[in-house]
C-alpha cells in the first residue's frame, strides 16, 4: 500500500535530516510554549542575499539599452501579428461573421480594460475599427472569460519556444499569489480580508464622496456599527487577483475571488483547470495558503506543494512510528500520524482525487464541504491526516536544503515582480476596480493578465533578439548570467499613451467646439427634471 512507502521515505527523510544536522542558518532551541514548558523548537535564520556579478550588472545594462522603444497599443498589436491572439475571441453567439479589422477593436479594448481607463481615449473618428459604436460591440460581444482564457493560453504557449524562456525554466514550476484590489462599490463580490482583520473583526475605510477624502478608519466586531458605517459613507471592499505565474514568467491562470476567502482554497484550483500547455507539477505560495488538507490534496493528485513558511517553528512535525530514533529531531517530531484514519478512508481518498482530475468536482467547491464551516467530514480529516505527512516530508527537505530555500524565494519573487508590472499598467482610476459584478470583474481583471503576458512576451522576443546581436559580435555571455535576466521591466514601454497639442484653424479664430447632442434619453430625462421643478416652483 501506498501507506507503507510513505512510511519508509518519512522515516529516511528524518534519518537523512538529522544525519547532516545543523545546516547553516538552522538550529533548535529550547522555548516555552503556552503551558510554560520548554520544548524543541526550529529556529530558522533568512537566507543570505546573493551578490550579482559584475558580467550581470553588464549583461542588463546591454540588454536594456537595445530593447526598443515601444506604446503599448503597438506592442498589444505587434505580439497579435505574432501569435494570433484576437482570432480566439468569438463572438457570443458562436454564428455572425467577423468584423473587419477586428484584431485592432479587441486590442483597443483589452488595453482599455487593463489599463483602467474606458473606451473614450481610444475612440477615434473616422476610423471604423476605433469607433465607439464599434468597441462598445466588442467589448460587450467578444470578450469574455472563456476567449480571455484562450487568448492567454496562446501567448503562455509562444513563450515557452522562445530559447530565453527555456533557459528560465521548463514551466514544471509555478507560483501563486494574491493581488488586491478595493472595490469602492457594493457588491457581494468583495468583502474584508480576514488575514489582515481577524474572523469576525473588519477594518473599514470611509470615503467622503464629496471631497474625496478618507474621513474615518474603524477597526470593530460590532457588526451593527459595520452596517450603520455602510450606510452613511461609500465603503472599502477588497476583490483578490489569484495570479498563477510559470518559471518562464508567464502567467497562466488568473481567478477573482472575493476579499473574505483564504487563498488556499483556491490554490489548487489554478493547475488543474488551465489551457495552456504548461504542465507545472510543483506550486510555490505564501504561507497564507497553507494547510494540511491542501498538502493531502496535493500529494493525492500528484503535485508538490511548497509554500513559503514564515514562521517554520510553529509547523508540527509528525512521525509514523513512534518509536523510532531520529536523534536530534525526536524532540520536534511530538505528533504520530494516526494511520487507521487513513487506511479506512483510503478508497475514499482515490475517488476524490480521480473526481479532481476528471473535472467532475471543483476543488474550491469541494473544500468548502469539507471543512463544513468549522467542523470537518471524516473524509476532510484522512486527507489532512495523509497531507501531515506529505508536510513533514516537504518541512525536511525545507530545512535540509539552503539551495531548495532559495529556489522558493526566487519563483515567489518573479510572481510579486508581475504584480508590480499590473499595477503599473492598471493606472486609471486610482487603481480601483468599479465593477460591480463578478463577471465584469473577471473580464476586466483578465484582460490585465492577458496584457501584462503581451509585454512579458515582447520582452522576452526581444531581449532573446538582444543576446543573438551581442554573440555575433562576439561578446560572452554566461549562462548562470541569463537565468537571472527578468522580461519584467517596463522603462522601455509608454504606458501613458501620447497627448497632442494640435489646434484647428477655426478654434485659433475665436470659434467654439460644437456642444454635444444629448441621447434622447438624456434629454428626455433633463426634460423631466426641468419640469419638476417648474411644479416645485409654482
Amino acid at each position: 500500500m501506498e501507506l507503507d512507502e510513505l512510511a519508509r521515505r518519512l522515516d529516511e527523510a528524518y534519518r537523512a535530516t538529522a544525519a547532516r544536522f545543523p545546516q547553516p542558518g538552522v538550529r533548535i532551541e529550547k522555548v516555552k510554549n503556552r503551558a510554560g514548558q520548554e520544548q524543541d523548537t526550529l529556529i530558522l535564520t533568512g537566507l543570505d542575499k546573493v551578490e550579482e556579478p559584475e558580467s550581470l550588472h553588464l549583461l542588463r545594462h546591454r540588454v536594456a539599452r537595445r530593447q526598443p522603444l515601444v506604446d503599448l497599443p503597438e506592442l498589444l498589436l505587434e505580439i497579435q501579428a505574432r501569435t494570433g491572439f484576437a482570432s480566439e475571441f468569438a463572438h457570443i453567439s458562436e454564428g455572425r461573421s467577423r468584423l473587419d479589422d477586428l484584431p485592432t477593436s479587441i486590442c483597443a479594448v483589452l488595453l482599455a480594460e487593463a489599463c483602467n481607463v474606458g473606451l473614450t481615449p481610444l475612440v477615434r473618428k473616422g476610423i471604423p475599427a476605433l469607433e465607439r459604436d464599434r468597441l462598445l460591440y466588442v467589448q460587450q460581444n467578444y470578450i469574455r472569460p472563456d476567449t480571455l482564457s484562450r487568448a492567454n493560453a496562446r501567448l503562455v504557449d509562444y513563450q515557452a519556444t522562445i530559447p530565453l524562456a527555456k533557459s528560465w525554466g521548463g514551466g514544471e514550476v509555478a507560483s501563486a499569489d494574491g493581488l488586491r484590489f478595493i472595490v469602492p462599490l457594493r457588491t457581494l463580490n468583495a468583502g474584508p480580508n480576514p488575514k489582515y482583520f481577524g474572523t469576525g473583526r473588519g477594518m473599514y475605510v470611509i470615503w467622503n464622496l464629496e471631497n474625496s477624502q478618507i474621513t474615518c478608519i474603524m477597526w470593530t466586531t460590532s457588526a451593527f456599527l459595520l452596517k450603520s458605517f455602510q450606510r452613511m459613507a461609500g465603503v472599502f471592499h477588497i476583490i483578490t487577483l489569484v495570479n498563477y505565474t510559470s518559471d518562464q514568467f508567464s502567467g497562466f491562470k488568473n481567478i477573482v475571488v472575493t476579499g473574505t476567502l483564504r487563498d488556499s482554497l483556491v490554490v489548487l484550483e489554478g493547475l488543474l483547470n488551465q489551457e495552456t500547455g504548461l504542465h507545472p507539477k510543483e506550486l510555490m505560495t505564501d504561507t497564507a495558503s497553507y494547510s494540511d488538507v491542501m498538502f493531502g490534496l496535493f500529494h493525492l493528485l500528484g503535485y508538490q506543494f511548497s509554500p513559503r513558511l514564515a514562521d517554520v517553528g510553529e509547523s508540527r512535525f509528525w512521525r509514523i512510528d513512534a518509536s523510532a530514533d531520529y536523534s536530534v529531531l525526536n524532540g520536534l517530531a511530538r505528533q504520530t500520524i494516526n494511520r487507521n484514519l487513513i487506511k479506512e478512508n483510503w478508497d475514499d481518498l482515490l475517488r476524490v482525487a480521480g473526481s479532481l482530475k476528471l473535472g467532475t468536482v471543483n476543488v474550491t467547491e469541494l473544500l468548502r464541504a469539507l471543512q463544513g464551516n468549522g467542523h470537518p467530514s471524516t473524509l476532510a480529516k484522512a486527507i489532512a491526516e495523509l497531507g501531515r505527512i506529505a508536510k513533514t516530508l516537504y518541512l525536511l527537505a525545507y530545512i535540509d536544503d539552503p539551495s531548495y530555500r532559495r529556489r522558493i524565494l526566487i519563483q515567489l519573487n518573479k510572481g510579486e515582480s508581475r504584480h508590480s508590472l499590473a499595477r503599473a499598467t492598471y493606472f486609471g482610476q486610482k487603481g480601483e476596480v468599479r465593477q460591480r459584478y463578478r463577471e465584469g470583474q473577471e473580464e476586466q481583471l483578465g484582460a490585465l493578465g492577458l496584457v501584462v503576458n503581451a509585454m512579458v512576451l515582447w520582452n522576452t522576443l526581444y531581449m532573446d533578439r538582444a543576446m543573438e546581436e551581442m554573440r555575433g559580435r562576439g561578446m560572452k555571455i554566461a549562462p548562470e548570467d541569463v537565468e537571472r535576466l527578468s522580461p519584467l521591466g517596463y522603462d522601455h514601454i509608454n504606458l501613458l499613451g501620447r497627448y497632442t497639442f494640435s489646434l484647428s484653424d477655426e478654434i485659433r479664430q475665436g470659434a467654439f467646439h460644437p456642444l454635444r447632442e444629448l441621447e434622447e434619453a438624456e434629454q428626455e430625462l433633463e426634460e423631466s427634471v426641468e419640469s419638476a421643478h417648474e411644479v416645485r416652483e409654482a
